[in-house]
């Protein structure tokens, strides 16, 4: 009994025992679905005759037919052929390699997160100490000129986003010099984007405008750091060759 047993649970007795079934579907719909009067009347036999002449049994050799002795042939053989792929030529060639590009896979996901997480660790103690430079720079500036102030401030725009920087003041000087310091032109959209206008704002270098009740008009002005702030991005456009 342990032997039948084994023997019935085992992977390819069951793969097989699938694939026949998906292969005679049609027999076993017949078996459970169809009624007697029915085939009786479209095949003029007993369901079991129909099920064994087209299906299930053997071949007679009084009535002898090719077609049906191969196609019941291959009823047994399909199956086992589809049996044996799925037990022992699928894992092989095609699960195994994929589990093992998966687990290759998420080891490299581990590493690039590890490196990812280094590159965060590493930031933030630089950010740590950006501000320690930036209050001893801050300390110092309290005894420096407001220009000598101002220098400082600029060169750390840079320092912090040399492309945003430059762009910010490159629009800020359209805005101000072309077109008298409207931020928004004639279809209602506005000259600088937002996060150059807050750099902008940020560093001291425009106020805007406002009316009697105290609401913004869309208009800028330049503060004494604001010129100073594009005196010197020109001529770090001329060092530059920009």
């Amino acid at each position: 009994m342990e032997f039948l047993k084994k023997r019935a649970t085992s992977t390819f007795l069951v793969s097989y025992t699938i694939f026949w079934m998906m292969y005679h579907w049609e027999g076993l719909a017949a078996l459970f679905n169809t009624g007697q009067d029915y085939i009786m009347a479209q095949y003029h036999m007993l369901k079991n005759e129909y099920l064994a002449k087209y299906f299930f049994g053997f071949v007679r050799l009084e009535n002898w037919d090719w077609g049906i002795f191969v196609w019941k042939a291959l009823g047994f053989v399909i199956p086992a052929i589809l049996a044996y792929v799925y037990v022992w030529w699928l894992p092989k060639w095609v699960l195994n390699p994929s589990y093992k590009k998966e687990a290759n896979y998420k080891v490299d996901r581990r590493i690039i997160k590890n490196e990812a997480e280094k590159r965060l660790a590493d930031s933030e103690v630089q950010k740590v100490e950006s501000k320690i430079e930036l209050l001893q720079r801050q300390e110092k500036a309290r005894e420096l000129s407001p220009e000598e102030e101002w220098q400082i401030s600029f060169e750390e725009c840079l320092s912090r986003n040399k492309e945003l920087c430059l762009d910010a003041l490159a629009e800020l000087k359209n805005v101000i010099y072309d077109e008298s310091g409207q931020l928004k032109d004639y279809n209602g959209g506005s000259r600088m984007m937002s996060s150059e206008l807050m750099l902008c704002d940020t560093y001291g270098l425009i106020t805007f405008d406002v009316n009697a009740n105290g609401t913004k008009t869309g208009r800028i002005s330049l503060t004494d750091k604001g010129k100073f702030f594009l005196k010197e991005a020109s001529r770090y456009y001329e060092e530059h060759d920009i």
